[in-house]
């Protein structure tokens, strides 16, 4: 109950809707993040099923006016613009195809070549111990489920499914058929082995920035 006389208010914000395409197709489920000028993700959002978003970016907590945003979907840059004015709700279609590339990356690290935003990967098992590896790059956004898809046949793992705690941005995920056990650990899996897998979480730079201190892991299997 609000008190007689008593106002309440609204956080300032631009929201942003509009249509999301891959390829000439509209996309449900795809994850629209939004970063500042600095490539740190201020808002984000899932596709509808009707392939329309909506962003709703706060004004004056990190965002000011005049200040430049990019548009990401599923990790690729589909738009860099000026932030709207506050209280405004601008119609933003995003685009993107499978050749797009990310150009702005977590934390204000732009990447000059316009490839992979994800960075390098994590990995510290030894280079002759990996058979086989294949890493994939999504977008983390807080309490939304993400899906990482491996189609190398030889790797016994062909998805891993995260929900972070945190808006992350383009994340790497990194799979590793070992052909013995880890070189980064001394003692033998107990019972039948099948085969040795590092699975990595992060990049080199999510790991060591101290908003995300713990949340990079290695697994095996």
């Amino acid at each position: 109950m609000v008190p007689i006389g008593q106002a309440i208010t609204e956080p300032l914000l631009t929201s942003y809707w509009g249509y999301v395409t891959v390829d000439g197709i509209t996309k449900p489920n795809a994850v629209v993040t939004v970063l500042d000028s600095s490539c740190n993700v201020v808002a984000s959002a899932t596709s509808t099923q009707d392939s329309t978003y909506l962003v709703k970016v706060p004004l004056d907590e990190g965002v000011v006016s005049g200040e430049t945003l990019t548009f990401n979907v599923d990790g690729k840059t589909a738009k860099t613009l000026t932030v709207g004015g506050k209280g405004t709700n601008n119609r933003l279609d995003l685009a993107v195809s499978s050749s797009s590339t990310n150009t702005c990356t977590v934390g204000g690290d732009r990447s000059v070549n316009g490839g992979s935003g994800g960075g390098a990967s994590i990995s510290a098992e030894a280079f002759e111990n990996v058979l086989k590896k294949e890493t994939r790059e999504e977008a983390l956004s807080i309490n939304v489920p993400r899906s990482f898809h491996f189609t190398t046949p030889e790797l016994p793992v062909s998805e891993v499914a995260i929900t972070s705690n945190i808006n992350a941005g383009l994340i790497n995920v990194q799979v590793e058929l070992l052909k013995s056990r880890s070189t980064l650990v001394k003692d033998d899996a107990p019972g039948d082995v099948y085969k040795y897998v590092n699975i990595w979480v992060g990049t080199s730079g999510f790991c060591s920035a101290k908003e995300h201190k713990g949340s990079c892991y290695q697994i095996q299997t």
